[in-house]
């Protein structure tokens, strides 16, 4: 069994890894010390002998919780593959053929299923929890890249200057907007999760509403 402290280092170290963090394994292995203010050769030490088997672990445990979410909601297979390929990284149309549909199908009627458009919210919500420790801890760095560049980095500059009554020295201090960074970081974030404001917004209406109004629709309506 591991230790939270073993357990919170290896998360770290798996951010990293999800952020391209550095260009070696040191690098990573620094970061973890500066984090966790722990000597650096026990961190290295837990890294190398846990890393593997805790990712196999965590990976396990992730796609327990949420084929129990799937189960839940008693979706077809189509339905079951069709968000699975979709949070794997796969665009709406990709994901509605290999899992399956009609090229004829439209996939706004895939995710206009209640019970779709139900379990999408649920793993969606679980995304958002699961923030800055879970299989999508990189959504953490760019959530952090959005807001710093919202926010501005503040500079300051030294002027150095001599005049007849001595030595002057002048601050200047600006604060820059990244938003360029802000708009690919936001860009990224929704692209990871797999929809658009707006379509989330969709999705949340007819899941209230198939609630209210006790929709039943099966995927072969969709067909």
């Amino acid at each position: 069994n591991l230790t939270e402290e073993q357990i919170e280092a290896l998360e770290i170290y798996i951010e990293l890894e999800l952020t391209k963090f550095g260009k070696t394994k040191k690098d990573k292995y620094a970061e973890v010390q500066r984090r966790t203010k722990r000597n650096i050769h026990t961190i290295t030490s837990w890294i190398s002998r846990h890393l593997k088997k805790y990712k196999e672990i965590r990976a396990e445990l992730e796609e327990e919780r949420n084929a129990k979410i799937l189960n839940y909601q008693r979706l077809t297979k189509k339905s079951e593959k069709y968000i699975y390929y979709r949070y794997s990284g796969l665009g709406r149309e990709e994901a509605k053929l290999k899992a399956g549909y009609s090229p004829k199908t439209k996939v706004a009627n895939i995710e206009r299923n209640p019970k779709v458009a139900n379990s999408m919210a649920e793993l969606r919500e679980i995304c958002f929890q699961d923030i800055r420790y879970g299989a999508l801890a990189n959504l953490n760095a760019l959530v952090e890249i959005r807001n710093k560049g919202i926010a501005g980095v503040e500079t300051t500059e030294y002027t150095d200057e001599s005049n007849p009554d001595g030595r002057v020295i002048s601050k200047t201090v600006k604060k820059e907007k990244q938003l360029g960074a802000s708009v690919s970081a936001a860009k990224e974030i929704n692209s990871m999760l797999g929809y658009k404001v707006v379509d989330e917004a969709k999705s949340k209406q007819l899941a209230l509403l198939s609630r209210e109004d006790d929709i039943v629709v099966s995927d072969e309506d969709f067909e």
